[in-house]
C-alpha cells in the first residue's frame, strides 16, 4: 500500500514540472510538502515556493505547513529500503543524508547492480 501511494506521488510530482496552482491553505501546502519528499525531491526554499503560481499571498504559516508535510514525507521516504527505492526507479537527491548515512551508498549499490 505504501509503495502504491509513493508511485502515485511520483506520477503527480512528475506532472509538476509545469507551473502549478496550490490552494492557499495550510492543508494543501502540507500535502504538497509531503508529496515532494515522498518523490525524493529536496525541500524548496520559501523564496522558490512564493514564486509558484498560486491563488493568493504565500505566508510564513503556509511555509511552515509545507515544512511539516515535507518532514512527514521525508521520514517515510528515508524509512524505506534504499535498495528497493533504487530498484523501483525512485530518484535520490540526497534528502536522507542527514538522517541515514548509509542510504546513499545502499541506493548507489542497488543502481550499479544488474537486474
Amino acid at each position: 500500500m505504501k509503495w502504491m501511494f509513493m508511485l502515485l506521488c511520483l506520477v503527480l510530482v512528475g506532472c509538476a514540472a509545469q507551473p502549478i496552482t496550490i490552494a492557499n491553505t495550510e492543508e494543501a501546502w502540507q500535502d504538497y510538502g509531503q508529496q515532494q519528499a515522498l518523490a525524493g525531491n529536496r525541500m524548496r526554499s520559501e523564496q522558490k515556493l512564493s514564486e509558484l503560481d498560486q491563488s493568493g499571498p504565500f505566508t510564513a504559516e503556509l511555509y511552515q505547513a509545507y515544512q511539516a508535510g515535507y518532514a512527514v514525507g521525508k521520514e517515510l521516504y528515508c524509512g524505506q529500503s534504499a535498495y528497493m527505492a533504487a530498484k523501483s526507479g525512485l530518484p535520490y537527491q540526497g534528502i536522507c543524508d542527514d538522517v541515514n548515512p548509509f542510504f546513499r551508498s545502499d541506493y548507489d549499490n542497488a543502481m550499479s547492480d544488474s537486474w
